[in-house]
């Protein structure tokens, strides 16, 4: 009767890995096939067992990530798949004596595998992995998928303490963004033993995305010759980051499997080589904190006796009168800023950021584009109101454009403009030259830019307005006596900037003095070395403070230890009492300092986002 039953069961099993297998000539399907007549048990309390269920990978790396780093640690169980992808991990390292405390459960860590290049060997095709790639798991789950991996990424980036919790809630998230699929895909199960037919195809393309985003520096830094493996390569940013985009782009690149299977039939079917969806979006792996937001407040205009516009109440007791809103790629370039209200961007703003690659965070201050203060919008706005002004960094041609609203000829709205309002142009790299052209007007200069560069950066800037002339000169950087101050907030050096009316810079009508603490020999344009606390401008033919305008920079705490240079606000005043250099070069007892009670004519906020986050909530597809 045993033999009749374990004949019985033999036949049932044998039925299931019939069920789930394709026809022979399927490339791609039948690089996912592995026996599956034994599922994944863990009753061996010194082994805990699994799957890496994306081919059929012999000697990938798997660990258990105990500190959740995505770094094998010492302490770490791994081991290495055998050639159907199985895995057994020795965790009799975890146990402890039953009178001091319990044992380490492995259930309670995620898994972590490394495709290893040169090193892995991929038995479907028969040949060894050229592009590392990484998978995960959530704690408890001993199968590894690309689908896992969302739902660990996900995890990982919430703000869910409970673990359970997190690993349900990211497991609806995963499947919320796979909605579209022709075939329903079960996160956590073998998709195999289901008989799924295109989800395997669906985690081979995902794997694909994954490892397009790892740079050569970091695939080839991932070595198998030392025992054990050398797999640091990742930090937790590149995980996070990396899961990030798998997430955003999932959709995208399931929607052109499923094309693609439509197109050809499931049986035979292969995934080309080459799929439009799976891009090397050459992320940033640095995670850093992007400017989303800033929002500009002007005093009211129904002001009693009692009013105050300064640093404490301007939310309160200001006017929003402008909000700009920035969105980035999977790079962290920036590629679209959205103004409710007017702007008045800087040229030459635009030009640093163009010589960056747009990435604004490689600026150290993320000023953003600057907010019309000589004719600002009237009324108080919020982001429900209609986008009055866009710019759109990524276009065929590179060029900026704007979309404007305000210079339409009847104020339409925003979605009725086909044409950019202002072309932003750019000549060379770095940007020698950019010019604002007008494309309804037969591209009509409308303002130029030339800049000239010396050792440490942008040393002039010559701009042109229809014959009118402004030519600004970068001094270096002049060291105050006592170069000692470790302060940041405390002035220690000044950048002096002259403004002429003429190229030939004999007419002076103005000048610039950027106060700030100078950290280092070498000046990078200026920043990060000079940390700008105060600039000044003063004219030239100066009658009392009339004309005078004096930025002040907030910078607070360090948001992030690597970016010290974040700003949390930009306060200005107008007609200020002029300061000259030795009244504020003084480390010891500077006499300017930032005052939160002194009255403003505006206030400036800056709200920033983790890259990670950005991509998790905001997304990159529209």
């Amino acid at each position: 009767m045993a033999e009749r039953i374990l004949s019985t069961a033999v036949v049932i099993l044998l039925a299931l890995a019939l069920a789930g297998c394709p026809d022979s000539t399927s490339d791609e399907f039948a690089e996912d096939i592995q026996p599956l007549g034994s599922p994944i048990q863990n009753r061996n309390p010194d082994v805990y067992a699994g799957r890496v269920m994306n081919g059929e990978l012999e000697n990938a790396i798997v660990w258990l990530d105990r500190e959740q780093t995505g770094k094998l640690d010492p302490d770490d169980p791994w081991t290495r798949t055998d050639e159907q992808g199985r895995f057994e991990l020795d965790v009799t390292g975890l146990q402890r004596d039953p009178g001091e405390s319990p044992d380490e459960d492995p259930r309670e860590s995620p898994l972590m595998v490394v495709a290893v290049p040169d090193s892995t060997f991929d038995h479907r095709r028969g040949q060894r992995v050229t592009e590392a790639f990484f998978l995960m798991a959530p704690p408890g789950k001993t199968l590894i998928t690309p689908f896992t991996t969302m739902v660990e990424t996900w995890r990982r980036l919430s703000d869910i303490e409970d673990r359970d919790e997190a690993i349900e809630k990211g497991g609806t998230n995963a499947r919320d963004r796979m909605k579209g699929t022709h075939e329903s895909v079960s996160v956590f199960q073998d998709y195999l033993r289901s008989g799924a037919e295109r989800t395997p195809f669906y985690a081979r393309a995902l794997t694909r995305l994954i490892a397009a985003q790892i740079p050569e520096n970091i695939s080839g830094g991932i070595t198998d010759d030392s025992n054990p493996p050398d797999v640091d390569a990742f930090s937790l940013d590149d995980l996070q980051v990396i899961g990030s985009v798998l997430l955003d782009q999932v959709g995208l690149v399931l929607a052109e499997v499923d094309e693609l299977i439509d197109a050809q039939g499931i049986d035979g079917f292969s995934l080309p080589a080459d799929m439009q969806s799976i891009v090397n979006f050459q992320p940033d792996l640095t995670d850093p904190l992007l400017l989303r937001e800033q929002v500009l407040f002007l005093p009211k205009e129904d002001q009693g006796d009692d009013y105050r516009f300064d640093a404490q109440n301007a939310a309160v007791e200001g006017r929003r009168s402008a909000i700009a809103t920035y969105d980035y790629d999977v790079s962290s370039a920036l590629r679209r800023v959205d103004f409710h209200g007017y702007a008045a961007p800087s040229m030459e703003t635009m030009a640093r950021l163009r010589n960056v690659g747009d990435r604004i965070r490689e600026l150290g201050r993320q000023d953003g584009l600057d907010f019309d203060l000589n004719d600002p919008f009237e009324e108080a706005v919020s982001t429900g109101d209609d986008v009055i002004e866009r710019f759109l960094f990524e276009t065929t041609n590179s060029d900026v454009e704007l979309f404007s609203a305000r210079l339409s000829e009847e104020m339409a709205s925003l979605d009725d403009i086909d044409t950019p309002t202002r072309v932003y142009r750019f000549e060379d790299s770095p940007v020698t030259r950019l010019t604002r052209v007008i494309p309804q007007e037969g591209n009509d200069v409308e303002l130029a830019l030339d800049l000239a560069y010396h050792e440490g950066g942008i040393g002039q800037i010559d701009l042109s307005d229809n014959g009118l002339v402004e030519v600004r000169e970068f001094g270096e950087v002049n060291q105050c006596d006592g170069f000692s101050a470790d302060d940041e907030q405390v002035i220690n050096a000044e950048i002096q900037v002259d403004i002429f009316a003429d190229s030939a810079k004999t007419e002076k009508i103005g000048q610039e003095n950027w106060f700030g603490h100078y950290r280092g020999d070498e000046l990078e344009d200026p920043i990060p070395a000079f940390r700008v606390l105060m600039r000044q401008y003063v004219p030239e033919d100066q009658d009392g403070t009339e004309g005078n305008r004096r930025w002040e920079y907030e910078y607070g705490d360090a948001l992030d230890e690597d970016q010290p240079d974040l700003m949390r606000s930009l306060r200005i005043v107008d007609n200020a009492e002029a300061y000259e250099l030795v009244n504020l070069c003084d480390n010891d007892d500077p006499d300017w300092e930032l005052e939160n009670d002194r009255e403003l004519d505006a206030f400036i906020s800056f709200d920033y986002l983790r890259f990670t986050d950005y991509l998790e909530q905001i997304g990159t597809r529209d």
